[in-house]
């Protein structure tokens, strides 16, 4: 019985160790946006990224908000590196992203 107890105990140990250290969940997210005339963003831009729950009408998750620059419309971040983002928003499933430039 005695070592039933010290294998749980270390077992238990090694769990949460490999959970403290653990890397924080984080998502690459890139894109190229235009402008309603077509033309390319340039420049920095405000920009809202949020995770949701459902399509439409989902609660949110998740938000962090960026200045991102912008060359040629295109643009790259790493989410999750302001807001930690929570392995347990995935656990269902989908996660929805939606995003705003400027606040629009």
């Amino acid at each position: 019985m005695h070592n039933r107890i010290t294998i749980l105990i270390v077992g238990c140990a090694l769990l949460w160790a490999s959970l403290a250290f653990a890397a924080p969940t984080k998502l690459s997210q890139q894109g190229r946006l235009t402008d309603a005339d077509g033309s390319s963003l340039t420049g920095a831009h405000g920009m809202t990224f949020s995770l949701h729950d459902a399509e439409s009408d989902g609660a949110e998750l998740w938000r962090e908000e960026r200045v991102i620059d912008f060359e040629e419309g295109y643009y790259s971040v790493v989410l999750g590196t302001l807001v930690p983002l929570d392995d347990l928003m995935f656990a269902d499933g989908s996660a929805w992203l939606e995003l705003a430039v400027d606040n629009i």
